[in-house]
């Protein structure tokens, strides 16, 4: 009689409780009788050779098993379309393990958790077929109760805050959700990138995620994946867009506390109803958008700008929600505050980034290549010698003093 590994263990476990008794004689005869006979008992299989086709993790995978009355004498398997160092490599040594071990049941030190239950599913079918046993012969793993997914959740409608339409869901914000969301933008699907994380993974901390701390890091997503996506950007053409409805406050990363997100001066959207709403509690101060807009191309922001916040009493009322009263705006703004207070008119405005027009234009990737004399990344003029050392008298004809002393070299 022939035994599996797992069966073996069965058999062990059993030994261990009470000795090799008529139990452990037993557990190893049920152990065995999917795939074997004892000697000179009836056959288990009609000799031959079936296949069974089920989904795998990327593709489809097929396993062709041949049997003689008794035994398995051959298991072969496709599973070109799934991974190869892990899905097809893992699948391969599970089909060499089913016929020595004679087990669909045969432990594999692969861990590709999707892949080998599709191959085990499609090596029972196999066996099915052999043992008379109607079966399908193509089944989707997915549609049976061995879906990797699992059974939906029940949830509680009280559990329930809102919901959301989408195309796709992509779980999880890691390298591969992140590719997934690159080329699903690329495809111009509507999608929503869900991670459970509150911090990126080490491996993951350049690229950064959606709804997580990292979530400023999207920037660096664009720029890195944006540019290996084939046919995602067309640096021979010029493509707009307005960037609108920026967050007016922001919660700030030092200090835990409201603060504006941007430009302080900028009309909310909503004006000071919106305000109101917000200092009474009835809305999140983090929920209200500001009259801004950005001017982007190719991913560039070439110029930015918003509606001015004219009003002084719409303004101290934005203030207010950042902790500064209308006398805190008076001393920090003079200038400011004064002038709305003659009644000036509702205007806006936008500031264009002429250098960042001439880069695009150029085929440059940095302003850096399009600037005279730039300054290196520690702000230094080399051409100018800037800045450079200020000597005593020129600080005092400026009323300036230098509280720091200079550490000593020690020689």
């Amino acid at each position: 009689m022939k035994i599996s590994r797992k069966g073996f263990m069965k058999v062990a476990a059993a030994a261990a409780m009470g000795g090799v008794t008529a139990g452990a004689l037993a557990a190893c005869k049920n152990a065995a009788s999917s795939s074997t006979a004892a000697s000179g008992g009836e056959a288990l299989y009609t000799p031959g050779t079936y296949t069974a086709t089920v989904k795998g993790y990327s593709s489809y995978i097929t396993v062709e098993m041949t049997f003689d009355e008794s035994s398995i004498t051959a298991c072969s398997v496709n599973a070109a379309g799934e991974t190869p160092e892990i899905g097809t490599k893992a699948a391969e040594e599970l089909a060499s393990l089913i016929v020595s071990d004679q087990s669909v049941d045969a432990t594999t030190t692969a861990t590709a958790d999707i892949t080998l239950p599709a191959v085990r599913k499609a090596a029972n079918n196999c066996i099915q077929q052999a043992q008379g046993k109607a079966v399908a012969l193509n089944e989707n793993a997915g549609d049976t109760g061995d879906d990797w997914l699992g059974e939906a959740p029940e949830i509680d409608a009280s559990q329930i805050s809102a919901t959301q339409d989408t195309e796709l869901l992509i779980i999880g914000a890691g390298n591969g959700g992140m590719m997934a969301a690159v080329t699903a933008a690329d495809a111009g699907m509507d999608f929503i990138v869900c991670e459970q994380n509150q911090t990126m993974g080490d491996t993951r901390h350049w690229i950064g995620a959606v709804d997580t701390d990292a979530q400023k890091a999207a920037g660096v997503l664009r720029n890195k994946l944006g540019a290996l996506c084939p046919n995602h950007m067309d640096k021979e053409r010029y493509e707009f867009c307005w960037i609108v409805d920026f967050p007016m406050y922001e919660i700030g990363e030092e200090s835990g506390e409201l603060e504006f997100c941007h430009n302080p001066f900028s009309m909310p959207n909503g004006g000071a109803e919106i305000l109101d709403k917000a200092i009474a509690g009835e809305i999140d101060p983090l929920t209200i958008t500001a009259f801004q807009y950005d001017l982007v191309c190719n991913g560039v922001e070439l110029s930015s700008g918003a509606v001015r916040n004219h009003d002084p009493e719409i303004m101290i009322k934005a203030f207010s929600l950042v902790r500064l009263g209308e006398e805190d705006v008076k001393k920090k703004f003079p200038a400011m505050y004064n002038a709305f207070c003659y009644g000036a008119p509702p205007h806006a405005g936008i500031a264009p980034g002429v250098d960042r027009m001439v880069m695009l234009l150029a085929g440059e990737d940095s302003i850096r290549e399009i600037i005279p004399f730039p300054m290196n990344k520690n702000a230094q003029d080399l051409m100018m010698g800037a800045p450079s050392f200020v000597d005593p008298k020129q600080l005092e004809e400026l009323n300036i003093l230098c509280t720091k002393k200079e550490e000593e070299e020690v020689e």
